[in-house]
Parts: C-alpha cells; sequence; structure tokens
C-alpha cells in the first residue's frame, strides 16, 4: 500500500504490500516488509503497526481471506552478535531485518527466537483492532 509509507515515515527502502483483492473490501493475503532492519517501526504512535492499521481500515478493508506475510529475509536469521555477553537480552532485543519497538517489547523465548512471527502478531492484533478480520495467522515469506 504506498500510500501508508509516507503516512508512517518509510523510505523507498522497506515495502508495505497490500495483496490480490477478493472483493472490495476484502484481501487475500497482507505482507509487510521492513528492510535494512532500521528500529523506528513502534507497536503504537505515529510510525507504528498500530497506525498502519488505522491507514488500512480507513481504506475500507474489512477482511484479509488468508494469513499475514511476514519478510526479514533481507537478513539472515543470527539473533545474536558474536561478542555479545550472555546476559544481553537485558539490554538489546534480538537482531531481525523485520524489527518493532527495537524487538525489545517482549522476552518471551518464542519472541526471541523469532522477532518476524511476534512481529506479524502484533499486526494482527492491530489489524482485528480495526475491525479487519483475519482468517488465518502468519506465514514466513522470503
Amino acid at each position: 500500500m504506498p500510500v501508508a509509507m509516507p503516512l508512517l515515515g518509510l523510505s523507498a527502502g522497506r515495502r508495505i504490500v497490500v495483496g490480490v483483492a477478493v472483493s472490495a473490501t476484502v484481501v487475500a493475503f497482507v505482507a509487510v516488509l521492513v528492510g535494512g532492519g532500521d528500529p523506528v517501526v513502534t507497536r503504537a504512535g505515529p510510525h507504528s503497526i498500530d497506525f498502519l492499521a488505522e491507514v488500512v481500515a480507513k481504506t475500507g478493508l474489512k477482511g484479509v481471506n488468508g494469513r499475514i506475510l511476514v519478510d526479514e529475509s533481507r537478513y539472515d536469521t543470527v539473533r545474536t552478535g558474536p561478542n555479545w555477553p550472555a546476559d544481553w537480552l537485558y539490554s538489546i532485543g534480538p537482531m531481525s531485518a523485520l524489527g518493532v519497538e527495537h524487538n525489545m517489547f517482549t522476552k518471551d523465548r518464542a519472541y526471541v527466537d523469532d522477532p518476524a512471527k511476534g512481529n506479524g502478531e502484533v499486526l494482527k492484533f492491530a489489524l482485528v483492532s480495526r475491525g479487519i478480520a483475519v482468517s488465518g495467522g502468519w506465514i514466513r515469506v522470503g
């Protein structure tokens, strides 16, 4: 959804894709790619997943007939640096190309192991909170 990029303050280096239309108010999928691992995206506020969901809701979209696609393929899936101390989790979030809140909003083991999945769930929650039904969970692409 190109209109969302300037509203979120995103550059051309990032993509927000709204998928194939099933009807005027339902799409087959929604995919979000935050390229470059830039941690400016938050859960709420001006550069947020919630704001993205608000923008999408204002288009009249009522449903996602399928799953949310998450793509962190710009970088590998190594979550730590080679010289990070054993207690790294208390001062920094796991590395990922798909980052929200610096990937520090939870220390749950499942999230630390796969922040892209957790961030896909954040998007699903935001869409549902804005009245956009999502029939599936998330799937990794790329």
